[in-house]
């Protein structure tokens, strides 16, 4: 579901409340070991919270545009530690 060239989607994502919890019960089956680790390492509750709901909604995001399911889409670390998608991701289509 790619918007067509010219059109950008915009997504506003609730980190706290019922949506983050919903974010947190997902978390196990859409985020790999690496980012299911991360939240271990800040200090305040709420910032894991925070974290995690913000990824569980990042991958869930990207996954309706690639039409794979989100705890499939593979990630790496480019130049200056910036998060992408491989080149040829799970989907078989170039980075998103």
């Amino acid at each position: 579901m790619a918007p067509p060239p010219g059109l950008v989607h915009v997504w506003c994502v609730p980190l706290s409340g019922q949506a983050a919890d919903d974010s947190l019960a997902a978390a196990g089956q859409v985020l790999d070991a690496d980012e299911a680790a991360r939240p271990g390492r800040l200090v305040l509750r709420e910032d894991r919270r925070r974290w995690t709901a913000a990824r569980v909604a990042l991958r869930t995001l990207l996954a309706g545009y690639l039409g794979v399911a989100p705890g499939r889409i593979t990630r790496s670390t480019g130049r200056a530690a910036n998060p992408g998608c491989p080149a040829r991701g799970p989907t078989g289509r170039g980075s998103a």
